[in-house]
């Protein structure tokens, strides 16, 4: 990165404007030394909107695309949007917290082929940064009984530079697309949440392999506990549940209480595969 950085410095001249985009910046004065002209732009409010669109941009240029989908799926506009929205929307890149923008990627494939339903786009495209993966393998990612709560971070920590080592997870899920702002209070607090139903079942599916040490819930046996509850079949249902608590890596994540079992349970009944029926939130708390 310090050459690239020192070759751009040295043609300085030839450039009119250049714009490099990244995941987060670290305090390595040898690296950003060659390129000490660099502006930050990241969580400025005049380019909040910048990577995604935004609720006003869908409506004005996806008009047919809307319409196409409303017919698709049997839904009016609003309907759609409604649910384009909590499936798609809600990242947010400024410290004002006021501005929230699509997923580009997400909303694209949906409007490509809108008979699939709104279906999980951005997990396999981008939720497994090789930046996030290295990191899970020195760190552990905060006990999955976090996983429902709110969490907060410092204005100063989320736009700073960061030591490789001292890098907290909260801020690297942010800075990944996990995690989003939600609100700034008292100047310095950023309150913190998933942006939308996507990114909270992809942070689900983060969590459950991390359990289940890198496997997914079906290779170890624990496979659609939606499909069970519609048989009326508890017996299957505690056949999962056991085959699943079997398989998770208990050195890192020890079931040790009542709450952990609901934290894990909550985070296995998120995952994509599991959520696309619209009654498996019925049956959550008596799951639980």
């Amino acid at each position: 990165m310090s050459e690239f950085y020192a070759l751009l410095k040295a043609n300085d001249e030839a450039i009119r404007f250049l714009f490099i985009t990244g995941i987060t910046k670290f305090n390595k004065a040898s690296i950003f030394s060659e390129l000490n002209n660099m502006v930050d732009i990241s969580l400025n409010p005049q380019f909040g909107s910048l990577l995604g669109y935004t609720h006003e941009e869908v409506e004005n240029y996806f008009d047919s695309y809307l319409s196409r989908a409303s017919t698709a799926l049997n839904l009016s506009k609003e309907d759609l949007l409604t649910r384009l929205t909590k499936q798609y929307d809600g990242f947010c890149f400024e410290v004002t917290a006021n501005q929230k923008v699509f997923s580009p990627w997400s909303l694209l494939n949906f409007f490509a082929a809108p008979g699939l339903g709104f279906c999980d786009y951005w997990f396999e495209s981008g939720g497994r940064p090789s930046v996030l993966l290295e990191y899970v393998k020195s760190h552990t990612i905060r006990d999955p009984k976090e996983y429902g709560r709110e969490k907060t971070i410092s204005l100063a920590s989320l736009s700073g530079s960061s030591d490789v080592e001292s890098l907290s997870d909260i801020g690297l899920l942010t800075q990944e697309g996990y995690l989003t702002i939600k609100a700034v209070e008292y100047g310095n607090t950023v309150f913190l949440d998933y942006p939308n139903l996507e990114i909270k079942r992809a942070m689900a599916q983060l969590y459950t392999e991390l359990l289940l040490k890198g496997k997914v819930a079906g290779q170890v046996g624990a496979g659609d506990i939606v499909r069970v509850l519609n048989n009326d079949d508890p017996e299957e249902v505690f056949h999962i549940l056991n085959r699943l608590f079997t398989a998770i890596d208990y050195q890192n994540y020890p079931v040790v209480d009542e709450t952990s079992v609901r934290a894990f349970i909550q985070v296995y009944l998120a995952e994509p595969a599991l959520t696309r029926k619209s009654n498996v939130t019925m049956h959550t708390e008596e799951v639980t």
